[in-house]
């Protein structure tokens, strides 16, 4: 959930959470004592009539500030040759003594379960919360003296092996954490306060929330209040479909239902904090569209030669405009979570001199007072801005910079890659530097921008108001699939320019479209993981039997219509998790270990396509965000996040056999009798072919020598931007390899023969002797009609075919006809090990209004249906290049490219013949 702070706090660096266990809005809350919070009243603390918390939380903080005190007085006695066990213990005994947890008596012989070696936990509270108290030096996330387990990894296990334990503390007097059941997340979740900056730093803000999340109040088992269990008690019986009227009769009622650990007032806020957060993050989400439409106007009223531009460059200058605004915000969010997280700025070294720590603290200091993001978030809140550029001018610098090999020493940035990589001129295709606006491949860093409107936008994306309240984005704790919940929604909305004073504003022309913009199609994560349950479980176990982790990196998983990358995400996590634990031995491995191997997992395992390149984008963003690793660029994912339309696309198989009659169906402009002719005429065709030597049949398919080439530059390494730049650079040199443009021309010339124009007038037909001669032509020639070429131009343009084989060579190989692995449906070898991706929402219909809005305003904007269909010069794109049937995107019938019923960010395409799952593995 989209995570906020009350505007008034400071970020905490003691104050950490792990596995979005409880958001950062619901931990501001918690600290503001929010009475909006359900059992959050003094009374429901023990606490008597006019005595406040913070006023109970002070009189402990003096007590326990002393004994923290004595603590550090008996560990300098010690001096490290004695054990400090038994101290720590006696402080933290104190301090949840203080906390209302009475004195804990030791745990003798740990907690046995059934079928499992003990967990020697230290202590436990009453019989549902085990806790685990351990000495000063004992770190809690590795091996130590004495210890059998790493104990965060033990104290997790437990948690998710039995029901009847769900919270759990761990210490070891540095730092207390507050531990959950994670089965339904992924890895460890926890909160973690920082004890030593706490009593040691005098820091009683942290203190006042840790007294108020950690009260024993909040763990004692207590029944919810009376409208809230009967709720829960109707939710049971309305979800039990079979229970007849006699057994509905027979249910407890709320004050009979015995008492578990979920139902406790912890719970209870997490309940409360799912409610908010979607309210949270649509409250964002509008924020960052408005922020996109200050940023927008800024530069077309600052630049005039870039609105001179966009009017000269019509409706694709303005989506070219409209995608530069989009990776621009990108780029400001990632800068937000990188420094919020204290995972941007390149750190010294284990081997560095005393004047390299020296100049790398000064370069950090540098960057934090003059360039860094956080400044400007501060100067965002207590100034407006004026006409000067000078912000604009010093955030550019760290943009280039993060772009740059070698980075920017002096502000201690890394070569970062990734969103921010600055192709070089020769990288840049020739279609694409046709259509650029001025100043690319980074026009907007070409332009100026007042302080006024860069401050406006950044407040917009830092700040929130609800109910009255002004709140800040904790996007230290925001997770890569609530970032692209928030930026997917903005994808459906369409810009809108206003020359005569240059505003511009991202519109929504279509109601329908309201359901995608709340977030609608935003898949639950609990949803996602019983997904990859039966999905991608059994796969991880099959490449995880050989006990060597590198072998699960062989995995190879794609998500067909992957929108921002939430599927992508969890999946990557879920290997990585597996990953670690193999490689350190813990089957619950610590949250950086799991980090470090999502790096390794998203190189490899990752694959996903999506028919908007701005949802294509941010699926990386999210990648990116969630395998941040210090000292390592971003990964190079080009080759495998791909755009293109998943549904429509040549197998091999469909390829060999030439043009089927199914692409003589008659569509809209479409003239039976030419349509017939045609079809008789294909069919000679087809037949007379049948009659050729094997050789000299109708298209061969063969992607072997592909395969190696695209093998050669998949081995190039990406740990510096050196490589990754070597690597684009091979990439797109492949991706101009003759053969393999020729395989896709060969591929897209059958695929648009289904969508070709068929009446009296139109551009030569594709039939199956075009084919042939197509792909005889091994240079490729236009197609003897000048008219028929443009046609099959724009037709591919517009629908952006997606051939399987061709993209991704290495996963779908085209080379031993005969082999015993040769899908006969497809003539494929190989496959994906797995293919994830939403189910099918509500229903599989397209709505007129909503598809088009995106793609044509005049026919959106229509009063009636009937008047769509007659407006002849869109009729005739519609029909060949994005829709088949009044409004409706093309059938392509026999092109097998995608698994049934998986659908995915709201691309619902009707009628289309899918293919089953193991066709694409």
């Amino acid at each position: 959930m989209t995570t906020l702070a009350p505007d008034r706090l400071p970020a905490s660096a003691a104050v950490r959470v792990e596995g979005g266990l409880l958001s950062a809005d619901l931990l501001g809350k918690i600290r503001a004592g929010d009475p909006e919070l359900p059992g959050s009243a003094p009374a429901d603390y023990g606490l008597g009539r006019g005595v406040r918390i913070e006023d109970a939380a002070s009189r402990k903080w003096n007590a326990l500030r002393a004994a923290y005190t004595s603590l550090q007085e008996e560990l300098k006695e010690l001096d490290g040759k004695a054990d400090p066990t038994k101290a720590t213990r006696v402080w933290l005994l104190t301090l949840l003594e203080e906390l209302g947890y009475g004195r804990l008596a030791p745990r003798r012989g740990g907690i046995r379960l059934p079928g499992r070696d003990p967990y020697q936990v230290s202590h436990q509270w009453m019989d549902h919360l085990p806790v685990h108290l351990l000495g000063w030096t004992t770190h809690l996330d590795r091996w130590s003296a004495g210890s059998a387990r790493v104990p965060q990894s033990m104290m997790q296990e437990l948690l998710n092996a039995s029901p009847k334990y769900l919270w759990g503390i761990l210490s070891n007097g540095k730092v207390l954490r507050l531990l959950r059941d994670s089965t339904a997340l992924v890895g460890s979740a926890y909160v973690e306060f920082d004890l030593e900056a706490i009593f040691g730093g005098g820091d009683f803000s942290d203190f006042l929330l840790m007294y108020a999340l950690l009260h024993a109040s909040r763990l004692e088992l207590v029944p919810k209040p009376e409208k809230n269990r009967r709720g829960a008690v109707a939710a049971v019986a309305e979800d039990e479909e079979d229970t007849d009227e006699e057994e509905a009769d027979g249910l407890a009622a709320p004050d009979e239902l015995p008492l578990t650990p979920a139902d406790c007032r912890l719970e209870w806020w997490r309940d409360f904090a799912v409610e908010t957060g979607i309210r949270s993050r649509n409250l964002l989400r509008d924020q960052v569209a408005k922020a996109l439409n200050v940023l927008g106007t800024g530069f077309l009223q600052n630049n005039p030669h870039l609105a001179e531009a966009i009017t000269a460059g019509g409706r694709r200058a303005l989506d070219d405009f409209h995608h530069e605004l989009l990776r621009l915000a990108y780029q400001l969010i990632f800068l937000f979570v990188a420094e919020d997280r204290d995972a941007l700025l390149e750190h010294p070294g284990p081997r560095a001199t005393k004047a390299e720590v020296k100049a790398n603290q000064a370069a950090r200091e540098r960057y934090n007072l003059y360039f860094s993001t956080a400044r400007l978030r501060r100067i965002a809140s207590r100034r407006k801005g004026d006409h000067h550029t000078d912000l604009w001018q010093g955030l550019k610098r760290v943009l280039d910079a993060l772009g740059t090999i070698g980075g920017e020493p002096a502000l201690a940035l890394p070569e970062l890659g990734g969103l921010y990589y600055l192709p070089e001129p020769d990288e840049i295709g020739q279609e694409a530097q046709a259509t650029r606006l001025p100043g690319s491949p980074e026009p907007l860093r070409a332009a100026k921008l007042p302080n006024e409107r860069l401050l406006e936008a950044v407040r917009l994306l830092s700040r929130i108001k609800d109910k009255g309240r002004t709140t800040r984005v904790d996007y230290r704790h925001l997770g890569a699939e609530e970032l692209g919940s928030v930026y997917e929604s903005l994808l459906e909305l369409v810009p809108v320019r206003k020359p005569e004073n240059e505003l511009f504003e991202l519109k929504d022309l279509v109601a329908g479209n309201k359901r995608k913009l709340t977030g609608s199609y935003y898949t639950p994560s609990s949803l996602i993981e019983k997904l990859l349950d039966t999905a991608l479980d059994p796969v991880i176990e099959r490449y995880a039997a050989s006990g060597v982790p590198d072998h699960l990196l062989k995995i190879n998983f794609v998500d067909p219509s992957c929108g921002s990358g939430h599927f992508l995400v969890a999946a990557a996590r879920r290997i990585a998790l597996r990953y670690a634990g193999m490689q350190h031995g813990e089957s619950q491995p610590a949250p950086e270990l799991v980090r470090e191997a999502m790096a390794k997992v998203v190189r490899h395992c990752v694959h996903g396509v999506d028919i908007n390149p701005l949802a294509a984008e941010l699926a990386k963003v999210s990648l990116w965000l969630e395998s941040l690793t210090p000292g390592e660029p971003l990964a190079y994912l080009d080759d495998r996040i791909k755009t293109g339309n998943a549904l429509l696309g040549a197998t091999p198989a469909v390829l060999e056999r030439g043009i089927p009659d199914g692409a003589f169906e008659k569509l809209e402009g479409d003239e039976q009798r030419v349509v017939t002719e045609l079809r008789q005429q294909n069919d000679r065709e087809r037949k007379g072919a049948e009659h050729l030597p094997l050789a000299e049949r109708v298209v061969r398919t063969s992607t072997a020598t592909v395969r190696l080439e695209a093998e050669k530059v998949a081995k190039i390494g990406d740990h510096s931007l050196a490589e990754v730049r070597q690597h684009a650079r091979a990439h797109k040199e492949f991706e101009k390899q003759p053969e393999l443009r020729h395989l896709k021309r060969v591929a897209d010339v059958w695929c648009a023969s289904f969508l070709w124009p068929k009446h009296k007038g139109a551009p030569a037909p594709i039939t199956t002797n075009v084919l042939r001669a197509v792909e005889k032509d091994e240079e490729d020639g236009p197609l003897a009609d000048e008219g028929a070429e443009a046609m099959l131009r724009d037709i591919v343009r517009r629908n952006q075919f997606f051939h399987w084989h061709l993209e991704f060579p290495r996963v779908f190989r085209v080379e031993e006809s005969e082999a015993d692995d040769v899908n006969p449906e497809t003539g494929w070898q190989g496959g994906f090990d797995a293919v994830l991706g939403n189910p099918p929402w509500e229903r599989v219909k397209i709505q007129k209004k909503e598809w088009f809005a995106a793609r044509d305003e005049k026919i959106a904007a229509a009063a009636t249906a009937s008047i769509r269909p007659h407006d002849r010069d869109a009729g005739d794109q519609r029909g060949r290049g994005g829709s088949s049937e009044r409004g409706r995107p093309p059938v392509v019938r026999g092109v097998p490219v995608r698994p049934a019923g998986v659908q995915g960010s709201g691309h619902h395409v009707p009628e289309v013949e899918a293919v089953p799952e193991d066709r694409l593995r």
